[in-house]
């Protein structure tokens, strides 16, 4: 059969004339199906590769120096009843803050909600400021607009932001609709911080619920490790 050009150098066969116009829509949509899934994985493979370059690259010292430069601040401010500690250290504070969360850590998280005691008004643009240290990083989207997921695809740590007014729980939910994880959330706190280390790669969404089982907010992620 007649065969044209395509990407990738593939070529997609053309269904002979005799063939239903059916067949031929489903020829086409398979193909572009093939084709896609084909890009999604290599630029999977391409964001793993420049992941691990970065973290050998001094990634886990800044872990490490963000952790001890927040948990400091932490321990002699908000631990022991003081805030004054907090605007003295607002230029540290700000520096880890401001850091792609891919690069910076965990910390990064705590070093914001530090920072809104100082700035409530504060706002960090993480896909551009990963984008210019290597990093793609991209904001699990939500229906309401109530909750942001950071990063996403994750790595080693998630962080939901969230808006409630009612004790509620975060429910992480597999590809096939199981609830393999759940949390509750304090109405009281703005972020909520868990660790991916025993949830396999793949896609998963993410329901905020609150205690009278009102669906307030979900959203998509990818785990990638």
């Amino acid at each position: 059969s007649a065969e044209s050009p395509c990407a990738h150098g593939r070529r997609a066969k053309i269904p002979p004339s005799g063939n239903s116009l059916i067949e031929s829509i489903e020829s086409i949509v398979n193909y572009n199906f093939e084709a896609s899934t084909l890009f999604e994985s290599s630029l999977s493979g391409e964001v793993q590769i420049l992941n691990s370059i970065n973290l050998e690259n001094g990634g886990i010292k800044v872990y490490e120096q963000n952790e001890s430069l927040i948990n400091d601040v932490y321990l002699n401010s908000l631990a022991v009843g003081e805030t004054d500690n907090i605007v003295d250290n607002a230029a540290t504070i700000l520096n880890v803050a401001s850091q792609c969360p891919i690069a910076g850590g965990p910390a990064v998280y705590r070093a914001r909600a530090l920072y809104f005691l100082i700035d409530p008004e504060m706002e960090y643009n993480d896909e551009v400021t990963c984008l210019q240290a290597g990093y793609l990083y991209k904001i699990a989207k939500s229906i309401n607009g109530k909750s942001k997921l950071y990063p996403n695809p994750a790595t080693h740590d998630i962080t939901v932001v969230y808006n409630i007014s009612k004790k509620s729980t975060l429910k992480i939910i597999d590809g096939i609709g199981k609830t393999i994880k759940d949390f509750e959330l304090d109405p009281f706190e703005i972020n909520f911080n868990f660790n991916i280390e025993s949830i396999a790669n793949g896609l998963y969404s993410y329901q905020i619920v609150d205690i009278d089982k009102k669906l307030i907010d979900t959203g998509q992620f990818v785990i990638s490790k």
